[in-house]
C-alpha cells in the first residue's frame, strides 16, 4: 500500500445519480479486504472551509454510530478479475441540492479509509467539479 494518496479529479452531474467504484490494493495487486474497515468522504469549498457541501460515509460510520450509507465496501467480484472494493454513491436530489453557480462549480474533497484500529489513511483526494444542471 502506498502511504501517499491518489490525486484524482471527479466530476458530477447536478441532478443526476453519480457513482463510483474503486479497487483498493496493496503493493503486489491484491485487492485489500475490508471487513474491518469504515470510510468518510467529505466534499468542501477549500481546504480552509468549516461547511461541507458533500458528505459520504459508511454505515455505521468511522468512529461508530449511522452513517448515510453513500459509501459502500466489500469486494465485489465478476471472476477472474475483482471489479472493485469501494462503491461511492450519491443520489440526485443529493447532487441536485449542491450550492453549484456558474463560473464556481469546482470545490476540493478526499476520501479517508478508517481501520478498526483506528488507523486513518487518505486513499483519494482532488478537486470535485460539479456540472450545472440545464433541464431542471
Amino acid at each position: 500500500m502506498s502511504a501517499d494518496p491518489a490525486l484524482y479529479a471527479i466530476e458530477v452531474f447536478q441532478g443526476a445519480d453519480w457513482s463510483k467504484e474503486l479497487l483498493w490494493r496493496d503493493s503486489e495487486g491484491t485487492p485489500i479486504d475490508l471487513i474491518d474497515y469504515t470510510a468518510r468522504m467529505e466534499v468542501r469549498s477549500n481546504f480552509d472551509s468549516p461547511d461541507i457541501l458533500l458528505l459520504l460515509e459508511t454505515d455505521p460510520k468511522p468512529g461508530g454510530g449511522v452513517g448515510n450509507g453513500r459509501i459502500t465496501l466489500g469486494l465485489v467480484s465478476n471472476p477472474p478479475d475483482p471489479d472493485y472494493n469501494i462503491l461511492l454513491e450519491v443520489d440526485a436530489a443529493a447532487t441536485a441540492a449542491l450550492p453549484a453557480k456558474p463560473g464556481f462549480t469546482a470545490w476540493v474533497y478526499d476520501l479517508e479509509m478508517v481501520s478498526a484500529g483506528g488507523l486513518v489513511r487518505r486513499l483519494l483526494m482532488g478537486r470535485f467539479t460539479v456540472s450545472l444542471e440545464v433541464t431542471k
